[in-house]
């Protein structure tokens, strides 16, 4: 009893001082650990039951960055301390899907002392559009950067698969204007074997990111292959069949060499581009032909072009008309080939030949007498005369219109025997010693005639003897005289018919 005459004693005071004590317990934890407010940015709303809309053949976009919110918690100050972004998830349920495109979103948080109600998000509801899904069928295109090492270049490039398809929301699938993989080969100097991931760009080369859109091959398989380079000349054969009056006169072209690629052994057995006179008619051109020829198709099997862009070349083959003009050549131009020791040439066209040749006005008028000059060939002829054509060299550029005959004389040369002059007193000892030879070939002449007349008269009487008689002596006479005639002719000296005191003499 006295106990709860002690419990009730003053009972309202009592109540009232436990619940002052509350009060200044609340007062006194407030003071210590208020409850705040605090906001967290950067929190994503995931999907939830997309399903919901793909299985009717629809996408969705989102609209407006809705996806994207800010919450603010009202909570303690000692629980807010510890809580991060991450802590937080905001969901859109699409099985919620307002009529309108609205999707409520839900924000809880990881901490149980946190509830719903203590979390205020900014967006409530993620805004979305409906469209159907569309699925483009598209080619994958290939696109390199960097460049090859020094003597090398790109060759075919092989893909796999080659084809692609994207699926997404029907409006962004139309901005795909195709699909591209970018290999890197800078400084590759061998064949290139890498998986790279597709990209898709719009009609403006500008790439698309949307992740709405789906890529049926994550990467794509690229073989580049690395071929070797040769800088070749060109070389035309050109058919210099011209109308009549004009000419071929030469040919230029632009560029004169081209590079090409191709495997080391092709390479190897490529000196020159030849373009064959097929690819040009000048048979009736009167003016010069200027032509672009495309240069890949006579490139050889397995060359190709190092810059594709770089297959024409400018042509520009020159006609000029032809000029007519008969000029005088000096005989002394004109080797004698053949010719017969102890023969010589006497040309009956005199001095000067003519010859007609034609050839471009610019040709024609450089053209000087001495730089032509011609052969003629007398093998086999005997004396006599003869006319022979001449074998004419000219310059470039010059031809000659019709044969030119020259008119010879082929004779024996005249001998020439030289003479050696002697002394005048030598010369006229010779005299004397001829002119005493002489006189004494004279007397001993008239002596034996003497003799013959004396043994003739003693003889008269017997014919026989005078016979015999005489026929000795006729016989010794001649002998006398032959025997002086020879020894007058090995003393006379020679005498050298070509010199003018020798004849004088």
């Amino acid at each position: 009893m006295q106990i709860m005459k002690k419990i009730t004693n003053n009972l309202g005071l009592k109540i009232i001082s436990v619940i002052c004590a509350f009060i200044l317990w609340l007062i006194v934890v407030n003071i210590d650990d208020p409850v705040v407010s605090k906001q967290y940015t950067g929190i994503e709303v995931s999907v939830k039951n997309e399903t919901v809309i793909k299985n009717q053949g629809q996408t969705y976009d989102i609209l407006d960055d809705t996806n994207i919110i800010t919450v603010t918690v009202k909570a303690k100050r000692s629980l807010l301390s510890n809580l991060r972004k991450s802590d937080f998830e905001a969901v859109a349920d699409m099985e919620e899907i307002m009529y309108d495109g609205y999707v409520p979103i839900s924000v809880s948080c990881s901490n149980p002392q946190i509830s719903a109600d203590d979390i205020v998000p900014n967006i409530r509801n993620m805004k979305i559009s409906i469209e159907n899904m569309e699925t483009k069928q598209l080619a994958v295109m290939t696109s390199t950067t960097g460049t090859p090492a020094d003597g090398y270049a790109i060759g075919k490039i092989k893909i796999s698969p080659n084809v692609v398809r994207i699926t997404g929301p029907q409006s962004v699938v139309g901005q795909v204007n195709k699909v591209m993989v970018m290999v890197d080969v800078d400084r590759c100097s061998s064949d290139l074997d890498t998986k790279i991931k597709p990209e898709l760009y719009d009609a403006n080369d500008q790439l698309i990111t949307n992740s709405r859109l789906t890529i049926s091959e994550k990467k794509i398989s690229v073989q580049v292959q690395i071929l070797e380079t040769k800088s070749v000349p060109l070389e035309f054969s050109i058919d210099q069949t011209t109308k009549n009056g004009y000419r071929y006169n030469g040919i230029e072209y632009n560029p004169e060499t081209v590079l090409i690629k191709g495997e080391h052994s092709v390479l190897a057995g490529i000196d020159s581009i030849q373009i064959p006179s097929t690819a040009f008619d000048i048979s009736e051109a009167t003016e010069d032909v200027e032509e672009a020829i495309d240069v890949t198709k006579y490139l050889p099997e397995g060359a190709e072009l190092y810059d594709a862009d770089a297959a024409n070349i400018a042509v520009t083959i020159h006609i000029e008309a032809i000029q007519q003009k008969t000029i005088t050549i000096p005989v002394g131009n004109i080797t004698i080939n053949g010719l017969p020791e102890g023969y010589e040439i006497e040309f009956l066209n005199g001095e000067n030949v003519e010859v007609e040749i034609s050839g471009t006005s610019a040709d024609v008028l450089a053209l000087t007498e001495d730089q032509i000059v011609g052969e003629v060939d007398v093998s086999g002829y005997e004396e006599g005369q003869v006319a022979l054509p001449v074998n004419w060299t000219f310059p470039e550029g010059i031809s000659q219109v019709s044969a030119t005959l020259l008119w010879m004389n082929i004779k024996h040369t005249e001998p020439q025997v030289t003479v050696t002059e002697e002394p005048e007193e030598e010369e006229t000892s010779q005299k004397s010693s001829k002119t005493s030879k002489s006189e004494a070939s004279e007397t001993g002449s008239k002596e034996k005639t003497s003799n013959t007349k004396d043994n003739t008269k003693k003889d008269q009487n017997s014919s026989e003897k005078k016979t015999s008689l005489e026929e000795e002596d006729d016989s010794a006479g001649d002998s006398e005289g032959s025997e002086t005639q020879d020894s007058q002719e090995e003393e006379s000296p020679v005498i050298d018919v070509t010199s003018d005191s020798a004849i004088d003499g």
